[in-house]
């Protein structure tokens, strides 16, 4: 059996005892939580639209890397629209 899930449904605690029972697993994961030597690892990678890559996290893990072009432009998109609404905001108080 392999369990699939979003990391933000597994605690730190469930995936240890799934690594000791000796499970199989895939979680979904942001670099943001990963530790920042990694993520510099990771956006050094400069995948295009696509493009995967395995890193090794740790003796027992890998991440698989992959680069969206449509989830890239949504991302940015999210970011300059909460940009917008601070700036709103911030003119607001003013």
């Amino acid at each position: 059996m392999v369990v699939i899930a979003d990391s933000g449904l597994l605690s730190s605690n469930n995936i240890n005892d799934l690594q000791r029972e000796g499970y199989e697993f895939i979680l979904g994961a942001r670099i943001k939580n990963e530790k920042q030597i990694l993520q510099k690892q990771i956006l050094s990678l400069k995948l295009k639209n696509g493009e995967s890559a395995i890193l090794k996290k740790d003796e027992h893990t890998n991440l698989v890397i992959s680069y969206s072009l449509s989830r890239h432009k949504k991302d940015q998109a999210n970011r300059e629209k909460g940009l917008r609404k601070l700036e709103k905001q911030i003119s607001s108080v003013n």
